[in-house]
C-alpha cells in the first residue's frame, strides 16, 4: 500500500510537471527566429530587429527601433522618438505619432489620427473622424470628418474631408488637392499650387489672402459702402435742402414721438397689407405700393438719418459738409456687429417717423 501510495505521488507530480506550459499565462512578447516580434504587453518597451505585431489595451512606444515595420492594433497607440526602417500601421481609437522617423510610409485609421511635428515619413495615409498632420512628408492622402494640415509636404496631398482646414505654418510645394465643401486657407500658407473639386455651393469655400475672401477686400467693400452713403446724404441735402432742415428740426423737437410713430407704423404696416391684399384689385396695388414705400424708406434711412445728426451735431457748419460727414460716420457705425443692428432699426423707426409726424403736422396745420 505504501509503494502504491509513492508511486501515485511520483506520477502525479510528474503529470504536473508537463502540465504546468499548459495551465501558464500566454507570453507577453514572442520573438521567432527571423528576428519578428509578436506583442501584447503594455509595458513593450524593446527593440525589435525586424517586423513588430503589437495588439493590446493602450501603450506608448518610446525611444525604440525597430528595424523593419510596425503593425499595431489597439485603444490608444502612442509613437514618438522611434526610429522605423519601414512602415507604420496603426488601427485604434486614438493614433499619435510624433517625432519618429519612418523610412517608408503611415498608414493610420481611427477616431483621433495625430501626426505631430518632428515626424520624417515618406508618404502618410490617414482616415478617423478627426485627422491632424503637422509632420515632414513626400506626400499626403488624408480622409476625415475634420481635417487640419500643417507641415511641411515635398509633393503633393490630397484631402477629404467636411471641414478642412490648413494652418498658416503649413507648407506644399506641389499640389494640395481638396474635396469638401467647408475649407479655410490661413493667410501663411505657402501652396504652390491648390485644386478642389467635389464643391456644392462656391460660397462657402473660404480662403484668407488666397482666394476669395479677404481682408483687403472686406476693408474695401466697407469703405465704398460708406462713400456711398455719404454721398446719398449730400445729394439728398442738396436736393432738399428744406426738407432735410425740417426734418433735423423735427427730430430736435420731438425726440421720441417720431421714432415711436415709426415703430407704430411698422408693426401696422404687414396687417395694413394683409388686409389689402384679401379685398383684391385696387386694395392689393394700394398694398403693394405700401409694401414699395416702405421697402424705399429702408434703402433711405441711414443717409437720411446720417444728414440729421450731422445738421443736429454741427449747426455752424456749412449743411452740406454735415451732411456728408454726418452719412458717412452713421453708415460705418453701422457695420458694427449688434450696434449696426440697432442702428439700422432706430433709423428705420425715425424716418417713417418723420413722414407720419410731418404729415399730421401739416394737416393739422391746415386743418
Amino acid at each position: 500500500m505504501k509503494n502504491f501510495a509513492f508511486r501515485f505521488t511520483a506520477l502525479l507530480a510528474v503529470i504536473l510537471m508537463l502540465a504546468m506550459p499548459v495551465f501558464a499565462d500566454d507570453p507577453d512578447s514572442i520573438t521567432d527566429t527571423a528576428g519578428n516580434v509578436f506583442a501584447s504587453d503594455d509595458g513593450f518597451d524593446s527593440d525589435v530587429a525586424r517586423d513588430l505585431f503589437w495588439g493590446g489595451e493602450s501603450h506608448s512606444f518610446s525611444n525604440q527601433s525597430i528595424g523593419s515595420s510596425m503593425l499595431l492594433a489597439g485603444k490608444d497607440i502612442d509613437i514618438s522618438e522611434c526610429m522605423v526602417g519601414g512602415s507604420i500601421r496603426a488601427a485604434g481609437n486614438t493614433v499619435r505619432i510624433g517625432s519618429t522617423y519612418v523610412e517608408d510610409n503611415i498608414s493610420a485609421a481611427g477616431q483621433y489620427v495625430i501626426v505631430r511635428e518632428g515626424t520624417v515619413i515618406a508618404g502618410a495615409q490617414l482616415a478617423g473622424r478627426y485627422v491632424s498632420f503637422d509632420g515632414e512628408a513626400d506626400s499626403l492622402l488624408a480622409a476625415g470628418a475634420e481635417v487640419i494640415l500643417g507641415g511641411l509636404i515635398h509633393g503633393d496631398a490630397q484631402v477629404f474631408g467636411q471641414k478642412v482646414t490648413v494652418n498658416p505654418d503649413c507648407v506644399v510645394n506641389g499640389t494640395l488637392s481638396i474635396h469638401s465643401n467647408n475649407v479655410k486657407i490661413a493667410s501663411g500658407a505657402q501652396i504652390a499650387n491648390i485644386e478642389r473639386s467635389g464643391i456644392d455651393d462656391d460660397d462657402s469655400f473660404e480662403i484668407e489672402a488666397i482666394h476669395k475672401v479677404s481682408v483687403g477686400a472686406k476693408i474695401l467693400k466697407t469703405i465704398w459702402s460708406v462713400i456711398g452713403c455719404a454721398a446719398v446724404a449730400l445729394l439728398l441735402t442738396l436736393v432738399f435742402p428744406k426738407a432735410a432742415g425740417d426734418t433735423a428740426a423735427l427730430l430736435a423737437k420731438r425726440p421720441w414721438q417720431v421714432p415711436l410713430s415709426g415703430f407704430i407704423a411698422i408693426l401696422a404696416i404687414l396687417p395694413a397689407f394683409l388686409i389689402l391684399l384679401l379685398l383684391g384689385g385696387n386694395g392689393a396695388l394700394a398694398g403693394s405700393a405700401l409694401v414699395l414705400l416702405t421697402v424705399s424708406i429702408g434703402f433711405i434711412c441711414i443717409p437720411v438719418m446720417g444728414a440729421n445728426i450731422g445738421l443736429l451735431v454741427f449747426p455752424k457748419w456749412n449743411p452740406l459738409l454735415s451732411a456728408l460727414l454726418g452719412g458717412g460716420v452713421l453708415c460705418l457705425l453701422s457695420k458694427i456687429p449688434v450696434l449696426g443692428a440697432i442702428i439700422v432699426i432706430g433709423s428705420l423707426f425715425c424716418t417713417m417717423g418723420y413722414c407720419i409726424q410731418a404729415w399730421y403736422l401739416a394737416r393739422k396745420k391746415t386743418n
